[in-house]
Order: C-alpha cells, then sequence, then structure tokens
C-alpha cells in the first residue's frame, strides 16, 4: 500500500525514513519532510538551508536524528523534532563518503573518501578506526538487540564487530569474525546475531552469525561442556560478562574462571570482578577492589586496575598523571620499588618525600653495588631529612656501609661506634673483607658475641674472647676455647669449657688426670651415663683398688662380663647386683644366681632366679631360704600365677613338704597375692580366731579388720563369719573406751554380748565374766549380773577370782535380790524394713537382713545419725562417735587420728549400702565371665 509519493528536484542519491520523517539526499542537499504531508508545504526542511552551498555527501536517518556527512569532513547531527544540529564533529582528512548511524543515533560508522571507515562517538567525538578492514563497506548494520555489537559488509563477506566503550586502556573495536555472505544478499536487520536480508528475488532469508551459533539454546542442549565452552567464549568476546559468568559457574573450570576475572578488569566492572574474585575465595584481591570501588575518575580506576593485574606500568602512570589524583602515579612507582621513575615524578607531585625516596633508592644501589651513587642518595637524603631521627639512623648506617665497601675503614668504624645494629652490619662486611680482627671488634659491639667470639678463637686471640664466654651458648665455640684453654695448661679453666660445650667425657678425663678429683668425675659420669666416661672411670677405680665403684662403672660402660668377674673375684657381688638394676640379661641373672646357691644365700639366689623369669628355681632358693624368704616367695607366685608353683609353695606352708606346717598367716598372704579372696578370708578368720584363743585381742582385730577392707577395697563380697567375728571382737575393745567416758550402759551391753560367746575368748573367761559382772551392776542391770555373778561361782571359776572381786560376788549369790531386773533396752528401727528392734540386736527378726553396727558403740546405726570414720569408712553414729573423738581424739576402728567435724552425715545411707552391694555383684559376675572364657 502506498502511503505517499513525492518528486525531488535533482538526482536521489539517498533516502532515509524513520516513523514520521522521509529524508532525501539529492545534488548535496538533503530535504527532509512529514512522510504524509504536501509538497511545499510548511514541514518541509532543507540540510543544507537554501541559499547555502550544497556539500552534503552520506546521510543517515534515525527516529530522532538526522546525521550528515559533507564534502569538507564534518559530520553533523541534526534533532529531527527541533530542526537544530546538536552535535558537529570535523573530520580533519578528507570528506564523508557514506555514514550508517546506529538505531538509537548514538553511534555511527563513516567511510571517507579515501576509503577508511571509523566509528563515530557523539557523546564524547570520539573516532576510532575500525580494524582489520581493508575492503570496499557495501553496508553497515547495527545488532538492534546488542547495541554494542555491528556488522560491516562488502562484496563478499560479513565482519561482525564488538565496540566496548569503556576498558582499562579506553575504548576498543574488535573483530569478532568473518564469513561469507550469500550473494545477492540485502542485509536489512541484524537482531541478537539473527541476520535478516532480502535476496534478488525478493524472499527473506535468515542468517545466524558464526559469533552467536554457540548461543542457541539448540547447540547447548546437545552439545555438552564443550558446547558451553564455545558459548563461554563467545559471551566473552562480545563483552556479555554476566551472561559469562552464569556459563562459568556451571563449567566449574579454573582457567574459565581466570579468564572471566581477567575481562571483569579489563572492563572496569568492579562489581562484576568483585563478585567473581569472591565466589574463588581470592580474598586479597577482593579487598584491593573493595578499597577502589568508589573512585569514579576512570582515570584513575583504570589506572589501578593495571596495577592489579601486574600490567604495563607505564601505561598505568599515564592514566594516574590524567586523573584527578596523579599523585597515585607516585605511590604506584614506590610501591613498585621502582626509585628512578619516582624520583623523576616527585619532583614535580611531591618534593617533600625526595628525601625518603633518596635513602630507599640508596638502599637499593647498595645491594646493587653501586657504592658512591648509593653513597650520594644517603646523603641527600640525610640533608633533605633532617630532623626525623629513624631517618638519619638509617641514612648514617647506609653512609656507613658505604664508605666501608669504598675502602674507608676507619671511618665506617667511628660512624658505627654507637649504633649496635650498624656495628652487626659493619661485622658482616668486614668479615667478607677479611679484615677479621676490626669484623670481630664491630661484631663485640653489636652483641652478637658468637660471631666475635668464633674471630677471636680464629685469630687465637684468647684474652679478648674470655670475657665472651659467658654470654655464648654455642657448644661449638665452647669446645674450641676449651681445647685452646687445655692447650695452654688451664685445667681448671677447660674444664668449664667443656661443661659448657657438653664435652662431659674431657671433664671426666681432666679430672682424673689433671686435676686428681675423681668424685667429681664419678658424679658427671653417673649424670650423664656414658660408656667412654664409665671406662675411664672404672679403670681409674681398679688401679686405685676400689672394687666395688669399679663394678659400678663397668657396668655403666656395658663391661658386663668384666664386672662380673670382679664381682665373683672380690665378693662383691652384691654391689653387682645393686648396680646392674634392669640393664642385664636373663643369662647374667642365672649366673648370680648360681653364685649366690654356692655360696649358700638362698633368698638371694631367690631374687636373682625371679628376675630372670625362672621362678621353679626361685621358688626352691626361697623355701631353703627360712621364714626370711618366705614373704618374697608368696610375692613371687602371687605376680606369676602359676597353678604348679602355687600348689608348691602351699605344699610348703601345710608342711606336706617336710612335714612341719607354717605359720596360718603365710597362706593367707599367699591368697590374697594370689587374689583368692574367699580362700584368704577364711584363713584369715582361722588365723583370727588363734590369736583370739590365746587372749591376742588387738591382733586378731587387726587381722580382721585389714582383711575386711582388703575385700572392700577389692569389691569382693565379705563373708558373714569374719563380719561376726570383727564385731565380736570390736565390741570387747570398745568396753573400756565406753566406761572410760561413762557410758556403762553400753559397756555393760557390749559385755553381755561377748559373755554370751564367753568360749571364743578362753584365756579370759573369768576376768571377763567379772567385768561384766561389775558394769552390770553399775548399769543397773541387777538381773543380769547375778547371772553370771551365779557362772563365776561354780567351781571351775571360783579360785580363779580376784579377791577384791570374790567376796562381793559371793554375797551377791548368797543374798540375791528377788525383785532383780534389768532396764528394758531400747529399741530402733531396722534402716531396710523400718520394723523395731532391740539396739544391740544387728539382725532384723522381720527382713533378716543384717544391719551395720557402729563402731563406736557396738549398737545398730541409726538412718537419722549415720555417718562414716573418714579413714576407714566403718559406720557409726556420729553422736556417739564425736563423744569418744573428743576423749580420745582417733578411730575406735582403725586407730586414725580424726576430728568430729570430719565426720560428715551420710543422707541416703540405705541407698549407699545398696549400690556398694551392686558393685560387689558386678564385680563378682565379671570375675565369673572371665574364668569362663578362660
Amino acid at each position: 500500500m502506498c502511503v505517499a509519493s513525492r518528486d525531488y528536484v535533482g538526482s536521489v542519491i539517498a533516502i532515509g525514513l524513520s516513523e514520521t520523517y522521509a529524508a532525501v539526499l539529492t545534488d548535496g542537499s538533503v530535504t527532509i519532510h512529514a512522510i504524509e504531508s504536501a509538497e511545499d508545504s510548511e514541514d518541509e526542511w532543507h540540510v543544507p538551508p537554501k541559499g547555502h552551498q550544497p556539500e552534503v555527501t552520506a546521510m543517515g536517518m534515525t527516529s530522532h536524528f538526522l546525521v550528515t556527512g559533507t564534502s569538507r569532513g564534518n559530520i553533523l547531527y541534526h534533532l529531527l523534532e527541533e530542526r537544530a544540529v546538536v552535535n558537529e564533529y570535523r573530520h580533519e582528512d578528507c570528506g564523508i563518503r557514506r555514514i550508517f548511524p546506529q538505531p538509537e543515533g548514538t553511534r555511527s560508522i563513516f567511510e571517507d573518501d579515501s576509503h577508511m571507515v571509523y566509528l563515530f562517538n557523539p557523546v564524547n567525538d570520539q573516532v576510532l578506526p575500525i580494524p582489520d578492514f581493508n575492503g570496499v563497506v557495501d553496508n553497515v548494520v547495527w545488532d538492534c538487540e546488542d547495541t554494542n555489537l555491528f556488522a560491516l559488509f562488502d562484496s563478499n563477506n560479513i565482519y561482525v564487530y564488538s565496540y566496548l566503550p569503556v576498558t582499562i586502556s579506553g575504548p576498543k573495536i574488535s573483530l569478532l569474525t568473518t564469513q561469507t555472505k550469500n550473494s545477492g544478499l540485502s542485509p536489512i536487520l541484524l537482531a541478537n546475531g539473527q541476520l535478516t536480508g532480502q535476496l534478488q528475488s525478493g524472499a527473506l532469508e535468515q542468517v545466524t552469525l558464526e559469533t552467536h551459533q554457540a548461543l542457541q539454546d539448540e547447540a547447548v542442549r546437545t552439545g555438552g561442556p564443550q558446547a558451553l565452552r564455545r558459548r563461554f567464549d563467545s559471551l566473552l568476546a562480545m563483552g556479555d560478562l554476566k551472561a559469562a559468568w552464569e556459563v562459568a559457574f556451571n563449567l566449574k573450570n579454573d582457567d574459565v574462571w581466570h579468564r572471566l576475572c581477567n575481562a571483569a578488569l579489563d572492563a572496569m566492572d568492579v562489581d562484576l570482578a568483585i563478585w567473581i574474585f569472591r565466589n574463588q575465595g581470592n580474598a586479597s584481591m577482593v579487598l584491593s577492589l573493595e578499597r577502589i570501588r568508589h573512585i569514579e575518575d576512570k582515570n584513575l580506576l583504570a589506572g589501578h586496575l593495571l596495577v592489579l593485574k601486574d600490567g604495563d606500568y607505564n601505561t598505568a602512570q599515564e592514566l594516574f598523571l590524567r586523573s584527578s589524583f596523579p599523585k597515585a602515579a607516585l605511590e604506584m612507582r614506590k610501591d613498585l620499588k621502582h626509585w628512578d621513575e619516582a624520583m623523576k615524578l616527585a619532583q614535580q607531585l611531591d618534593p617533600d618525600s625526595i628525601g625518603e625516596i633518596s635513602r630507599k633508592y640508596a638502599g637499593m644501589l647498595e645491594v646493587r653495588g653501586d657504592f658512591p651513587t648509593a653513597l650520594d642518595y644517603y646523603q641527600q637524603a640525610q640533608d633533605l631529612c633532617a630532623g626525623d631521627p629513624e631517618v638519619e639512623a638509617a641514612c648514617q648506617g647506609g653512609i656507613a656501609r658505604c664508605t666501608l665497601h669504598m675502602g674507608d675503614i676507619r671511618r665506617q668504624i667511628a660512624l658505627a661506634s654507637n649504633n649496635p645494629s650498624l656495628c652487626r652490619e659493619c661485622g658482616s662486611i668486614l668479615e667478607s673483607m677479611n679484615q677479621l680482627q676490626d669484623a670481630a671488634e664491630m661484631y663485640e659491639k653489636g652483641g652478637l658475641f658468637e660471631k666475635a667470639a668464633s674471630i677471636y678463637i680464629q685469630n687465637k686471640s684468647f684474652q679478648q674472647v674470655a670475657p665472651l664466654m659467658a654470654k655464648i651458648s654455642s657448644p661449638k665455640l665452647h669446645l674450641q676455647y676449651a681445647k685452646a684453654k687445655e692447650g695452654e695448661g688451664k685445667f681448671q679453666e677447660a674444664v668449664a669449657a667443656y661443661e659448657a660445650a657438653g664435652e662431659m667425657d674431657s671433664v671426666v678425663r681432666l679430672n682424673l688426670e689433671r686435676l686428681k678429683n675423681p668424685h667429681k668425675a664419678f658424679a658427671v659420669v653417673r649424670k650423664t651415663r656414658s660408656s667412654e666416661g664409665a671406662s675411664m672411670v672404672a679403670n681409674f677405680c681398679i688401679s686405685n683398688g676400689d672394687y666395688s665403684t669399679a663394678i659400678e662403672f663397668l657396668l655403666l660402660a656395658r663391661r658386663n662380663q668384666e664386672a662380673f668377674e670382679f664381682a665373683q673375684a672380690h665378693n662383691s657381688m652384691d654391689a653387682y647386683v645393686q648396680f646392674a638394676g634392669e640393664g642385664i640379661s636373663s643369662e647374667e641373672w642365672a649366673r648370680v644366681a648360681r653364685f649366690y646357691e654356692s655360696s649358700g644365700r638362698h633368698d638371694k639366689a631367690g631374687d636373682m632366679w625371679s628376675n630372670c623369669s625362672q621362678y621353679e628355681a626361685a621358688l626352691r632358693a626361697y623355701v631353703k631360704g627360712g621364714p626370711e624368704a618366705l614373704d618374697k616367695a608368696i610375692s613371687m607366685v602371687g605376680k606369676a600365677n602359676n597353678p604348679s608353683l602355687t600348689n608348691q609353695l602351699v605344699d610348703f606352708l601345710m608342711g606336706e613338704t617336710d612335714g612341719e606346717a607354717k605359720d596360718h598367716n603365710y597362706l593367707f598372704k599367699l591368697h590374697m597375692a594370689l587374689g583368692n579372696y574367699e580362700q584368704a578370708a577364711q584363713t584369715s578368720v582361722l588365723i583370727a580366731k588363734q590369736e583370739q584363743e590365746m587372749g591376742n585381742y588387738k591382733l586378731a582385730h587387726s587381722q580382721l579388720f585389714e582383711t575386711f577392707r582388703e575385700l572392700r577395697s577389692q569389691k569382693r563380697r565379705i563373708p558373714a563369719e569374719l563380719t561376726r567375728s570383727l564385731m565380736l571382737l570390736h565390741s570387747y575393745i570398745l568396753v573400756k573406751t565406753l566406761a572410760r567416758i561413762g557410758d556403762h550402759e553400753s559397756a555393760a551391753r557390749m559385755l553381755i554380748r561377748v559373755a554370751r560367746n564367753i568360749s571364743k575368748f578362753p584365756e579370759h573367761i573369768v576376768p571377763i565374766l567379772t567385768s561384766t559382772v561389775i558394769e552390770c551392776q553399775r548399769a543397773g542391770f541387777r538381773k543380769t549380773a547375778f547371772e553370771y555373778a551365779s557362772m563365776l561361782v561354780r567351781p571351775e571359776y571360783r579360785n580363779q577370782l580376784r579377791p577384791e572381786y570374790k567376796r562381793k560376788i559371793e554375797n551377791m549369790v548368797r543374798k540375791p535380790d528377788k525383785d532383780a531386773a534389768d532396764a528394758e533396752e531400747p529399741t530402733w528401727p531396722c534402716p531396710f524394713c523400718r520394723t523395731p528392734g532391740p539396739e544391740t540386736e544387728l539382725e532384723c527378726g522381720n527382713c533378716r537382713d543384717v544391719i551395720p553396727f557402729c563402731i563406736a558403740t557396738g549398737k545398730r546405726c541409726i538412718v537419722s545419725d549415720w555417718g562414716r570414720c573418714p579413714h576407714c569408712h566403718f559406720n557409726c553414729r556420729i553422736q556417739d562417735l564425736s563423744k569418744i573423738l573428743v576423749a580420745e581424739s582417733k578411730c575406735p576402728m582403725c586407730s586414725s587420728k580424726v576430728t568430729p567435724n570430719e565426720v560428715q552425715k551420710i543422707t541416703d545411707p540405705v541407698g549407699l549400702l545398696r549400690e556398694e552391694e551392686a558393685a560387689v555383684e558386678r564385680e563378682a559376675n565379671g570375675s565369673a565371665q572371665g574364668e569362663d572364657s578362660q
């Protein structure tokens, strides 16, 4: 459909259309009018205006602008709505031949009369030549989706370019690809890499640019990682970094990330670069970029980014100098230690920093060996920084070092004399120059005493090195000094130096041979355990007839055979055993054992056989060694845990070997050593019974008590017989204590308990019964007193009564009190079932549980007043035990010293007892399982 038609005067060179305007180039002039306006209407206007010379040679049109080029090289932007020129650029080289504005008008491609093609940016009048294009432009098409992408056409090819307006090095145009153009194709539209053109037949054809083929969804979907890599390459080339980041995230490839980082920095996209580096865990780059992300000056920002990339520092300097902060160029050169360039910049940008730069430049020149030039800069820095003590000191040090390198040693020494650090540096220089004496003096002044001493010793300047030795820890130097002193015959000083050097064998040698101080040598060898030193001491002792000491040091020297022979020859085998310790072999122990056997010292022989694990031989020796060796035999058999050995020893103790039974205590000790706690308890009760029958009540009590405590510590069940026997003996032993504190009632009840079991006290029947009668009288138990008085007047006991009690007891029996009665015994509840019962009755009549007895009274323990001795952990009534502790200050059971405050109340005694019973049960089950597994 024809919208409008119009005739123009002249030959039509070019036509441009927008939505509302048409522009026609004819004979050097452009006519612009509304598309649907009538000819010669007021809407028509001309470029140049009528009356001016027509010189327009090229034109292009966008929705808002008419862009014209002239034969004189002018490019003008006309705003259509205002009919005004808004921008004019002068191309100096030649006239404009063709021009192709970008649809928005913000960029234009133009060709001049010399057929050179350029990109023009009207915003800042930048003109960039199009690289890698040498043909004749047929057409130019801008991508309407990507404003920085355009394609140039010549007769055969399509050239695809990317324009990056902002990079570190400024605006940049890059050729992305060159591909063959279909013959007869006239481009119409380029959108996101899809080129639409018209063929000569009039048909439309679409072509995907090679740059965008990798961006097609189908290519990515079927191509795998390689397709992703090609997509990344295309996006990176076109400058679409955010889309490239998404692809890189999927690729997870270090090389891809590295390229993307560099591209972000090149594009000065600091935020994206921070994002990438943070994702890569590069904290240092993130921090560096964070510090510069606020910079708006592009030249300053570009300079910093070039430095971060370790790029072209000269270009970075130029950028800094063109920026709003030119001193950044100086800071960069200082950071890079480019002191020559920094010096030149400082003269213009910061003259106050010349002194500091001179000092640092001098330091670099000094390292390079250019001492004369370094000296000049040090002196310049010293002059410029006068008043700064730190800089002056550094310059003075540099001047001294350079002066020294240049051969002026005396001046250098004067300069360095008051500066320890400088003295050390100068000492090193002097040493490298082989000026050793001067170097040593410098080291000494600088506090490097070991270096100074080493040189003094090397030069044999012993007088100068002597004061330094106390400040030196190097063993090597002390050893050198010690050898020198020994060579001078100063042995005491040599010994001190050898000790400092850790050369203790030389200390031993000098004390034996030169200083005649053998005891010091002995002490040194005993401490160091040196074989060589021990050999020297052993030889010394042998030559002086000190065989016992010689044996000790022969063993330390590992000359065991000689030590044994000396011990054998000089009857010093005890010394051999004493000093041998665990350092000799089983064969040597056996040899010693045979020696003791031949000497009749069977107990010692048993020890030796035991040391080499020959237990049967040890047992044979021990049983020959008499009663004194039996304890050793028991201990050895307990450790060996060998049934055969155990049976042999039991046979011996029971008298089956020699017909003579041994003391039961040995059998008890054997059972304890073997862990046979039940047998040990039975034996202990038997031993206690024997002692009790002989009247040795305290011994019997101690035997039972120790057995009780050992069984409890091993969490073993305590036999009831052992508990009853201990309770009965303890009841008797308590009587005197109770009577002493005036508790006659409790004393009487304990005696009544003992009297009811009087057959177990055969040695003291009459005294015990007499005491029972007396205490019962005192307590008011007249009926019970009469009963036991009647027993005492029997013929078998009557004559044993003590005279002072005999008449009184006889009268008590002759004239009995018919109304005599005992006070009723108090009752206390059973702690387990709470059933009341007499307080001296220790077995509950209801639940049949045995109630723990109080070690202070022999009576039932009371839940509300329950405590324990802190040492033996036997139960007690706290108040009653406190009375005894006030009077005697010791536990009536274990005799340990205890104060009343140490006895703590137990809040849940029944729970504690049950917990202890459970622990015993667990131990018993564990032991049974162990025996079954064996």
